[in-house]
C-alpha cells in the first residue's frame, strides 16, 4: 500500500484503518489511499504508475480536498453555508493581506468559506487571491498557521504539542509536523489527472467523505466523483471521518 498523509500529517493512516476494515477495504500491495490534500497525492502518483505501465490496485481517496474550481466551470459558486463569523472577518481582512494589524489566518483548507464571501469575483482572480492569502498566512506565523489547520481538520493540539511535535494520544497516534513552504505551494501545483483513465485502469475507485465536512462542498464532490467509482457518504462526520458528538439543547 501507498498511503499519501495530508499536510502538516504523518501516521495520519491510523484514524482510518478501522474504517476501511469495516466496509471491508483492506489494503494490498498495490493499493494507493491518500487523505485530504494527500488525496491529491495520490490520484497524481496513480496517473504516474499508468503512464509508466505499473499495476494500480485500488484508488481510496479519504475527505478528498478537490477544490470547487477544479470540478466546476461556472463563476458563481454554490457553496454550502459555514459560519458567518469567519466570513466576516475573511472580508475584513484579506483586502490588506499585508498590513501589521491583520490578525486573520488563512489556510489551504479555507477555501470554501473564502469563495462564499468573494463568489462575485471571476473564479480565476479569486483563486489567485486566495493562494496569496494562504501564503502571506503561512509565511506571517508558520505556528498558527499549523495549529489552525489542524483544527479546522478536526483536530485538538494546543500550541505546547505542537512546539514539541510530540505524540498526540488522543488522536490515534497521530503525529503532526511543520511543512516547507515548497509543500504548501506544490499543493496546487496539480498536474492533469485523467479519472476516467484511472477509474479504468484501477481495480477499484473508492472515495469517503463526510456529509457534513465544512472544509469541502460534499454534496458537489460527491457528485462529481461517484462517476468514477463508489462514493461513501457518511453522516455525523467530520473531515477527518471521526464521529461528531451530538450536542444536546
Amino acid at each position: 500500500m501507498r498511503y499519501f498523509s495530508s499536510f502538516g500529517l504523518y501516521g495520519d493512516y491510523a484514524l482510518f484503518e478501522s474504517l476501511l476494515y469495516d466496509f471491508g477495504y483492506v489494503p494490498n500491495h498495490y493499493d494507493i489511499i491518500g487523505f485530504s490534500s494527500g488525496a491529491l497525492s495520490a490520484l497524481q502518483y496513480a496517473m504516474q504508475r499508468i503512464v509508466n505501465k505499473q499495476r494500480v490496485g485500488r484508488v481510496i481517496l479519504l475527505s478528498p480536498l478537490l477544490y470547487t474550481h477544479h470540478i466546476s466551470s461556472d463563476s458563481v459558486l454554490n457553496i454550502a453555508g459555514f459560519d458567518s463569523d469567519l466570513i466576516t472577518s475573511f472580508k475584513r481582512n484579506v483586502e490588506n493581506l499585508d498590513s501589521k494589524n491583520n490578525t486573520q489566518i488563512i489556510t489551504h483548507v479555507s477555501f470554501e468559506s473564502f469563495a462564499r464571501e468573494f463568489s462575485h469575483i471571476n473564479i480565476y482572480t479569486l483563486w489567485n487571491l486566495f493562494k496569496k492569502a494562504c501564503i502571506h498566512s503561512y509565511k506571517k506565523d508558520k505556528l498558527k498557521y499549523h495549529t489552525t489547520l489542524y483544527k479546522q481538520l478536526g483536530f485538538h493540539i494546543t500550541d505546547d504539542i505542537m512546539r514539541l511535535d510530540s505524540h498526540n494520544n488522543k488522536e490515534c497516534r497521530v503525529f503532526t509536523q511543520f511543512e516547507k513552504l515548497t509543500t504548501l505551494r506544490n499543493l496546487w501545483d496539480i498536474h492533469a489527472i485523467d479519472l476516467e483513465k484511472i477509474e479504468k485502469k484501477s481495480q477499484k475507485f473508492v472515495v469517503f467523505i463526510a456529509e457534513n465536512d465544512r472544509i469541502t462542498n460534499s454534496k458537489l464532490i460527491s457528485k462529481y466523483l461517484s462517476q468514477f467509482g463508489i462514493c461513501y457518504i457518511l453522516k455525523g462526520r467530520n473531515h477527518i471521518l471521526q464521529r461528531v458528538a451530538n450536542k444536546r439543547a
